[in-house]
């Protein structure tokens, strides 16, 4: 499960959780004989001799692929929505502003029609 892709703190805490006797669960990146990687999600039990200490351990892993290819499509597209969320806020903001500024040009036409018709 060393794999190099992983901080170091992730095994630590493996290990001390599975060493005091709890059940551990996580997700890993593992690297294959052939030198490439592939994810999995392990669950690693202890397992107790009939005097109550931890004799051995037992993993189970499931191959998580396609799950994470799928988790990172979805945070791309959540960051290309992001994206042209901001774009069209920015957008009606600008268009706010620019009401706001029409409105004030309007406003000060006006004034100056009813000042022409006063002198």
């Amino acid at each position: 499960m060393k794999s190099g892709h992983q901080p170091q703190e992730i095994f630590v805490e493996l290990w001390k959780t599975i060493s005091s006797g709890k059940i551990w669960r996580g997700e890993v990146k593992n690297r294959a004989k052939d030198g490439s990687y592939y994810w999995v999600e392990a669950t690693i039990v202890p397992i107790f001799g009939a005097d109550g200490t931890i004799k051995n351990y037992a993993a189970l892993r499931t191959v998580i692929d396609s799950k994470k290819q799928i988790e990172e499509k979805d945070r791309q597209h959540l960051a290309e929505l992001e994206k042209m969320n901001k774009f069209v806020v920015d957008r009606e903001l600008k268009m706010i502003e620019l009401k706001a500024e029409i409105k004030r040009l309007e406003e000060e036409l006006a004034k100056y029609k009813n000042s022409e018709h006063l002198g």
